[in-house]
C-alpha cells in the first residue's frame, strides 16, 4: 500500500527516534561491557557511558512529543502549537547539557564518575537538568492535549488512526503504572523484578505496532472491536480473580478443612468457571453498548428484524424492512431486492440483489 507524503514525513521522525534509541542502547551496552566487566581492551567505554546518559531526552522528545504533535498527517494541528515544539527543543537542549555535565556516577558506567562533569558552579548541572526535564514534561502534556483536540475534530480514517495510537500508548502506560511500584519494591535479583522488567520491555512494542497499523491502514477499522474486547476481557479477568479469591476465603472459613486443601481449590475453581461464559457475554454486551455502539446497534436491529420476520406475513412490508435493515447495518451506496415470481425457480438475474459498497 502506498503512503501519502505527509505520513511518510511523519514516519521519518519516528524512524529517527528508533535510530537514536538504537545508538543509545548500543552505547549503554558497550559501556557496561567495558566498565562493569573491567575490560581494558574496550576503547572509549567511559565516553560511551557518557553518551548513553544524556541522549535519552532526545529519544523521549522524538517519540513522545514530535511524533504525537505531527500524527498522523505530518503537520501540526495549527500554527498555535509551534511554541510546544520550541519548548520541547529548549528542554532537550538544556536538559541534555545538564545531564552531560552532571557530577557523579554515570548510569551503565559501573560507578564510574562522569569524565565531563562541571563542578563549578555547583548549581549549574542540577538546575539545567531539572529545567530540561520540567520543560519536556510540559511538552508531553501539550502533545497529549493536541492529540485529544485533533481526535475531536477528526473523522473517518484519521479518527481511526488516532484511536490506534491511543490504544498502543494506553497499553504501555497501563503496564508502566502497574509495573513501576513492583520494580520499586522488588530486589534487583528477584524473580518479580526480572519478570516485571521484561513485561515492561515487551509492552513497548505495542506503540510501534499500533502506529504501523494506523499508518499502513491494515485492519484500521477493527479498532472499536479490539478496544471493546480488550476492556471486556480485562473486566472479566478482574471479576473472575476477585470471585476466586472470595470463594477461597469463604470456603476456608466455613469448611472444616485445611487452608491448602485440594477440595477448596477445586470447589473455588468450579464456582468461578461455571458462570464465566454467561458473565462474559453480559460484560461484552455492556461494553459494546458503550465502546462499540455501531456493532451493538447493528446487532439489535438484526435481532428485531428476526422477530418481525417470524410474525410478519406481508411480503411488501418484509421487503421494506429488509431494505431498511441492510441500509442501516451494512450502509451500502445502493440496495435492491429481487424476488422470484411464484411458480418459478429462484434464479436471480444479473444485477439482482446487488449491494453496492
Amino acid at each position: 500500500m502506498q503512503l501519502a507524503s505527509p505520513p511518510t514525513r511523519w514516519a521519518g521522525w519516528f524512524l529517527a527516534a528508533g535510530i537514536g534509541a538504537g545508538i543509545q542502547q548500543f552505547a549503554w551496552g558497550y559501556a557496561t561491557y567495558g566498565l562493569v566487566a573491567r575490560r581494558a581492551d574496550v576503547a572509549l567505554a567511559e565516553v560511551a557511558a557518557w553518551v548513553s546518559g544524556w541522549t535519552w531526552m532526545l529519544i523521549v522528545a522524538l517519540v513522545g512529543v514530535f511524533s504525537i504533535l505531527l500524527f498522523p498527517n505530518g503537520r501540526l494541528l495549527s500554527s498555535r502549537w509551534r511554541p510546544a515544539v520550541w519548548l520541547c527543543m529548549a528542554g532537550v537542549l538544556v536538559g541534555s547539557f545538564g545531564s552531560a555535565v552532571l557530577p557523579g556516577p554515570m548510569d551503565g558506567g559501573g560507578g564510574i564518575a562522569n569524565p565531563f562533569a562541571v563542578e563549578n558552579p555547583s548549581w549549574l548541572a542540577p538546575l539545567s537538568s531539572g529545567a530540561g526535564v520540567f520543560a519536556l514534561n510540559v511538552s508531553l502534556l501539550l502533545a497529549a492535549a493536541s492529540l485529544m483536540l485533533r481526535f475531536r475534530r477528526a473523522a473517518g480514517v484519521e479518527r481511526a488512526q488516532i484511536k490506534w495510537l491511543a490504544l498502543g500508548a494506553g497499553l504501555v502506560a497501563a503496564v508502566f503504572a502497574f509495573g513501576t511500584p513492583i520494580l520499586a519494591l522488588s530486589a534487583r535479583d528477584s524473580v518479580s523484578f526480572w519478570l516485571t522488567s521484561n513485561v515492561i520491555l515487551i509492552s513497548l512494542t505495542a506503540l510501534p505496532a499500533s502506529i504501523a497499523i494506523a499508518i499502513l491502514r491494515f485492519r484500521l477499522y477493527d479498532i472499536d472491536r479490539i478496544v471493546s474486547r480488550t476492556i471486556a476481557y480485562a473486566i472479566l479477568t478482574a471479576v473472575l480473580v476477585g470471585g476466586y479469591a472470595l470463594a477461597i476465603l469463604v470456603l476456608q472459613s466455613t469448611l472444616p478443612l485445611d487452608d491448602d486443601s485440594p477440595l477448596i481449590v477445586a470447589a473455588s475453581t468450579l464456582a468461578v468457571v461455571v458462570p464465566s461464559g454467561r458473565l462474559r457475554s453480559r460484560i461484552q454486551t455492556a461494553v459494546d453498548r458503550r465502546f462499540n455502539r455501531r456493532r451493538y446497534d447493528a446487532q439489535a436491529t438484526i435481532e428485531a428484524f428476526a422477530t418481525r420476520l417470524r410474525e410478519q406475513t406481508d411480503i411488501a412490508a418484509l421487503e421494506s424492512d429488509l431494505i431498511t435493515l441492510v441500509s442501516s447495518t451494512v450502509e451500502p451506496a445502493h440496495a435492491s431486492l429481487w424476488l422470484a415470481p411464484q411458480g418459478t425457480e429462484a434464479r436471480p438475474s444479473s444485477g439482482a440483489g446487488v449491494l453496492s459498497p
